[in-house]
């Protein structure tokens, strides 16, 4: 429930008491709550045009889907056609015909998807067994591969159209109790995903959710509850995983071997969500009953 916002400095976390925002690379914060109908905000995702257009999405536990159109300054309820739901996760995308594609996971409705920017949501959930929806990501290149990833309790799950219809992905992967998933960000290419786990560490797969195989080598915990890569990751290489427990681990190989970090405690913390600025120079990571680290 943390991210740097793609224009620069300034900084998102969502919170059981709101969400706030930092101006200064995560130093100080401030909450940013105006409108806001549940203080517990459990997601957020930014529009792929923020640095325009504002917008930010926070999915809550008792309001569903709120939205900002001024960088959190003030918050709206978005309407779904049963009423309001409790929100686990939001991701945001713009499709090849310069729509937004906003895709909201719900705890036991599965999943509603958009596509004017949250004006009108619909049930997406062909394929899906399991409705409780506990994570959700789209492609960095979503406007030409549509491909977007759902995490249930019975596993992964790739949508290939938009998140109209999805699958289930499990080749290789010896665990269900998916955390977090992450998208290189030169997917379009490499095929490259990460899917973190609750017991069995880090997964990699290396064509686009196929397949997958183990890539925890390092890793002292095996839980893992997020994992971030580097917006520069093309030329270092660099991810960071966050554990249950263990603090922060960084990668500078794609993921091949893991070191943790140290410094000032976080070492003990279970840390629930990782983002860092473009240049690496700061490292944001939220922990679970343990504020935020920097």
């Amino acid at each position: 429930m943390l991210f740097r916002s793609p224009d620069g400095p300034i900084a998102f976390a969502g919170t059981t008491a709101g969400c706030f925002a930092s101006t200064d690379g995560g130093i100080r914060w401030e909450p940013r709550n105006t409108g806001l109908t549940s203080p517990y905000v459990q997601a957020l995702a930014a529009s792929p045009n923020f640095a325009k257009d504002r917008t930010l999405y926070a999915g809550t536990l008792g309001s569903g889907v709120m939205r900002s159109t001024n960088a959190g300054l003030s918050w709206s309820a978005i309407d779904f056609w049963q009423g309001p739901v409790a929100v686990t996760s939001v991701a945001v995308a713009v499709d090849g015909e310069n729509d937004t594609v906003v895709l909201a996971g719900t705890a036991s409705g599965g999943i509603f998807r958009s596509s004017n920017a949250g004006r009108t949501f619909s049930a997406s959930n062909f394929g899906l067994s399991d409705l409780a929806i506990l994570a959700i990501a789209t492609s960095p290149s979503f406007a030409a591969d549509e491909v977007a990833f759902a995490v249930t309790n019975d596993g992964l799950h790739r949508s290939t159209n938009g998140g109209r219809a999805w699958r289930a992905v499990d080749r290789g992967l010896t665990s269900e109790a998916i955390q977090a998933i992450a998208f290189s960000p030169s997917f379009s290419d490499d095929g490259v995903v990460l899917a973190s786990t609750e017991d069995q560490g880090i997964f990699r797969s290396a064509d686009r959710g196929t397949s997958w195989k183990s890539a925890s080598n390092g890793l002292e915990n095996q839980s893992i509850n997020a994992v971030w890569f580097s917006p520069t990751y093309d030329s270092d290489r660099t991810v960071f995983a966050g554990s249950a427990g263990n603090g922060v681990y960084r990668s500078t190989d794609g993921g091949a071997s893991w070191h943790r970090t140290s410094g000032d405690g976080i070492e003990a913390t279970a840390v629930m969500a990782i983002a860092s600025d473009p240049t690496n120079a700061v490292v944001i990571a939220g922990a679970h009953q343990g504020g935020l680290w920097r």
